[in-house]
């Protein structure tokens, strides 16, 4: 007997990448693999190679290439709206799930002019507009805001990462709050544990000194800046390595301001990493600098990865996460005194790293990928 297939469409920039696409990835590995009645469509904005051998899982690519000039990329956001909708008239799934803001704007759009009858479910994984008008000045940035402004309440439910996320959706954007589902992102404790036990080729994780690992998309909003300070200080009382995992255009800033600080050798760029779970492993501490986050994702894997962390108090609901001095340490955002203080404190204390570690461990079945999937699959209705 055929089993009719309910269909879901999931919209989202690559699976490799930041949070947002780990989140995705996530999903769409558990969803597909646990109900063979779903019928995913997986709709890509950059070809890449995919590793899905589920047949439930159908991909499509829209290979739209933005050459960085701004009429070429409003020209490129139209044509993505006009291209998504015709695949939402042609597909007509039961729900659409967006990832990234600016995909968030476009799913909305895409399926009011396809006219199908798709539920739109968008997840928020950043304090859009209350953080964007501090932080932000791009023209581009402006223009995602006023859209997500005029887009976002138009969406059958919204997925919020935290508390943060959502009393920003429900007070600057006016939505009910019952359509604002918060949701942490689901992160597969056991994929990231044995993928930490991998080697580590870099000599720079073998034996002193220890090693502050960092990881994230390299922008302002995520404080490497600050964290570089801060490590500047830290080496006039000890010797350390800095480590940072990850890409973006601030990275030549960074590194200028290294060398300007005169600690050049002793902060190292990896770049990004496919696996950046090995790292952590070998890492003493794990620094999570950010002057906004939605959600800080990187700390659970870290958690999961044994290592104890240091965040600032970057958004409401991070203590859902880190109980300060229990599961990890919480210093205020931009204060490159307390954590450089924070640092050196774990640096010296292997007994308080230990503590923080076990503590941290007891908190991962909240962020379970299966137990969150079905909070998904709820709001989905699937």
């Amino acid at each position: 007997m055929q089993i009719e297939q309910k269909k879901i469409m999931f919209v989202v920039p690559a699976l490799k990448g930041g949070g947002a696409e780990k989140v995705a990835s996530t999903l769409l590995e558990l969803l597909a693999t646990s109900d063979e009645s779903l019928k995913v469509f997986l709709i890509l904005l950059q070809k890449e190679r995919v590793d899905i051998r589920q047949p439930n899982v159908e991909i499509i690519y829209l290979d739209l290439q933005d050459t960085g000039n701004m009429v070429h990329a409003m020209f490129k956001f139209l044509r993505l709206i006009y291209h998504l909708a015709k695949i939402i008239r042609h597909v007509q799934p039961s729900t659409i799930i967006s990832f990234m803001d600016y995909l968030n704007v476009v799913c909305v759009m895409s399926s009011f002019l396809s006219r199908a009858r798709s539920r739109v479910v968008l997840t928020v994984h950043t304090l859009l507009v209350s953080y964007m008008q501090i932080y932000v000045d791009g023209y581009r940035e402006k223009m995602l805001r006023r859209l997500a402004l005029l887009t976002y309440g138009k969406a059958d439910a919204i997925i919020a990462v935290s508390k943060g996320v959502r009393d920003d959706l429900v007070k600057i954007f006016r939505i009910e709050p019952v359509r604002v589902h918060i949701v942490p992102n689901p992160v597969d404790i056991q994929k990231i544990q044995a993928l930490s036990l991998e080697t580590v080729d870099e000599t720079v994780f073998s034996g002193d000194p220890p090693v502050i690992l960092s990881a994230g998309r390299l922008s302002k909003e995520k404080g490497f800046a600050y964290l570089i300070r801060s490590f500047s200080r830290l080496t006039k009382i000890c010797h350390a390595r800095l480590v940072i995992l990850g890409e973006g255009k601030e990275e030549e800033n960074l590194r200028k301001l290294s060398k300007e600080l005169g600690i050049s050798e002793d902060v190292i760029f990896l770049g990004y990493k496919d696996n950046p779970y090995k790292y952590m492993k070998r890492s003493t501490i794990l620094v999570v600098p950010s002057l906004y986050e939605g959600f800080g994702m990187v700390i659970v894997e870290a958690m999961a990865c044994g290592v104890p962390v240091i965040a600032t108090k970057s958004y409401d609901g991070i203590e859902d996460i880190i109980e300060h001095e229990k599961s990890g340490l919480l210093v205020p955002v931009g204060d490159e005194n307390s954590l450089e203080e924070a640092m050196s404190r774990l640096l010296a204390n292997p007994e308080e790293r230990q503590l923080l570690v076990s503590h941290a461990a007891k908190k991962l079945h909240d962020f379970s990928a299966e137990d969150i999937v079905k909070q998904y699959k709820a709001i989905l209705h699937v």
